[in-house]
């Protein structure tokens, strides 16, 4: 969704670059996301002291492939420029398996380690997937039998399984998976320029300045979204030669489709500092897998 420009980009998720198995080198990986990039045949080395992530790979993993899922794990280090970058596993997996690894039943598990790779243990494991209604019982059933005290789903296909190293107090109950699916979605884009400074000498930061997190306006609505739907994707990036933010995020499962209507009535984003005018929101609204509303304001 971002391309590179002039200006520092700060990513919360999304797709900072679109890299393919043949055009980009293991170094080049490393370059771009500033980080170690730990090869698939190296992982275990890395995880084989913790009593979770051993049994999930010694025991739990060979258990779902042999039901013809597969099965990832991308080992995401804290990058040097202090984020883990949400975007970097779909890179990690394209580089190592191909463009095409998605295309089968499928579960990837992202472990973020530290800045010197060692295990960061107050981070959720969050495991994506894609699995038929029976592939996902399945698993759910490995997991609940296997890890009761740390692992938590709620059988939602737009909900990504979690795991916690720290064991929950309360045991998984077994749950009969129902089928379910990621409508209304929506993917929307908005586009808003520097409108006013209250102070000219302040020179705006991308990493510190976050809409989603520093803003007053669109903060607010951010967390009423955060709370009716599931958010998939969501980044940001600003261009200090025309002083323009672009945000843009995808929504799944909405379960208030007002939050889209108070989207649209949006204006500005107001900082500490600085205001931005809102010039452009556009995006499409998935009613259902055949119902499609363009948003356009």
């Amino acid at each position: 969704m971002f391309t590179l420009n002039d200006g520092p980009i700060k990513k919360l998720s999304g797709s900072s670059i679109n890299f393919s198995k043949n055009n980009i080198n293991f170094l080049k990986l490393e370059e771009y996301f500033q980080l170690k990039v730990i090869k698939p045949v190296d992982i275990y080395l890395y995880i084989k002291d913790n009593e979770i992530l051993s049994k999930i790979y010694n025991n739990i993993i060979p258990k779902i492939v042999n039901k013809n899922i597969n099965f990832y794990i991308v080992p995401l280090p804290f990058s040097d420029l202090e984020i883990w970058w949400t975007d970097y596993a779909e890179n990690y997996l394209k580089h190592f398996y191909g463009k095409h690894f998605d295309e089968d039943s499928y579960l990837y598990m992202t472990i973020k380690l530290n800045n010197d790779l060692t295990l960061n243990m107050e981070e959720e494991i969050n495991i994506n997937h894609n699995l038929t209604l029976e592939e996902k019982q399945l698993v759910f059933d490995i997991f609940q039998s296997e890890l009761p005290y740390n692992y938590k789903w709620c059988g939602k296909t737009s909900k990504h399984m979690t795991i916690n190293y720290q064991n929950n107090i309360i045991l998984l109950d077994k749950m009969t998976i129902e089928e379910s699916d990621i409508y209304p979605s929506s993917e929307i884009y908005i586009e808003a320029k520097v409108n006013k400074k209250l102070d000219e000498s302040y020179d705006i930061n991308s990493f510190d300045d976050n809409p989603y997190e520093s803003s007053h306006d669109f903060g607010e609505l951010w967390n009423q979204i955060e709370e009716s739907s599931h958010v998939v994707d969501s980044g940001y990036n600003y261009s200090k030669n025309n002083d323009t933010y672009i945000i843009d995020f995808i929504l799944y499962s909405i379960e208030d489709l007002d939050i889209i209507n108070k989207l649209k009535q949006l204006k500005k984003i107001s900082f500490d500092k600085f205001t931005l005018r809102v010039i452009d929101i556009s995006g499409i609204l998935s009613l259902n897998e055949y119902e499609d509303i363009e948003i356009n304001c």
